[in-house]
Parts: structure tokens; sequence; C-alpha cells
């Protein structure tokens, strides 16, 4: 497994796969929702399996807190941990740039409805991505709803 972290267009190209595949085709949200204006200034994360793109995510900040975004795993590699993992590596790169506040972005109401089964069912097994965080997490319903011992 590698991990790519940057904004390049060697690394965006990875990116955009990903997002067509999930996003575009899978869940057949809107090109524009997901390409849109935020995509400048942005840091993407990219895992490699060994050297195809099965999991990313988007990293920016915005207005003094921290986004992530675009949290998406290619659909033969779920139930693998790519998704923990790039949550992980997006909420370390975030710590190590000083973050203290994150807030966790979906394209729409439709992938976030989707979204929050999968990530209920992790965190509830092993919340230890979130338990030694000095980090608050806000703003999201999902992160709200269901782990309130963060706020």
């Amino acid at each position: 497994m590698e991990v790519l972290i940057g904004n390049q267009q060697n690394i965006f190209c990875h990116v955009e796969t990903i997002l067509n595949n999930v996003f575009i085709e899978e869940q057949g949200i809107p090109e524009d929702e997901i390409f849109d204006s935020k995509t400048d200034g942005a840091m993407y994360i990219v895992i490699m399996e060994p050297a195809l793109p099965v999991a990313t995510a988007r990293v920016r900040k915005e207005a003094g807190a921290w986004r992530i975004g675009l949290v998406a795993v290619e659909k033969t590699m779920r139930g693998l941990q790519y998704g923990r993992k790039i949550m992980e590596t997006s909420i370390d790169y975030i710590k190590r740039a000083g973050g203290t506040e994150i807030l966790l972005t979906a394209p729409s109401d439709q992938f976030h409805s989707a979204s929050r089964a999968f990530w209920v069912s992790r965190m509830r097994r092993d919340n230890s991505l979130m338990r030694a965080s000095s980090i608050r997490f806000t703003g999201a319903e999902i992160l709200k709803a269901y782990f309130g011992f963060l706020r």
C-alpha cells in the first residue's frame, strides 16, 4: 500500500478516477457537485494498492477550520479498511498542519445518508480513531448525532 498526498496532476488523475467511479457513476451525483471550485487549494490523499487507486479524500482549510470531504473507496475494495486508513491519514495530515477543528463534508444529502451506516458501523466497533485525538470534530450531522462524546 502506498499513500500519496498532494495536489499535483499526477495525484489528481487518480482522484478523478475514484470520484468518477464512486460518486458520478455509482451514486449518480452530478459532476459539478464533485468537481467544484473547492478543488483549488485543496490537498488530496490517495491510497494506491499496489498501483491502482483504491481510496481518496480531499482535505482543505476554510475559515479557520479544516474540512475532510469527498471520501471515497472503490466498490470492490470496500470492507478492507481503506476508508478507515484514508480518514486516519486525513486526520494526521490536519494535526501536523496544526488544525484543531475538523468538519466532515459530503457532496449531497444522498451521499450523506448512504455514508452514515458505513461510518457508524466502523466507529462504533472501535472508536480509537477519535479517542486519542485532541481535535474537536464539529459541523457534520453524522458526528453530532452518533459521536456526541466528541463535543
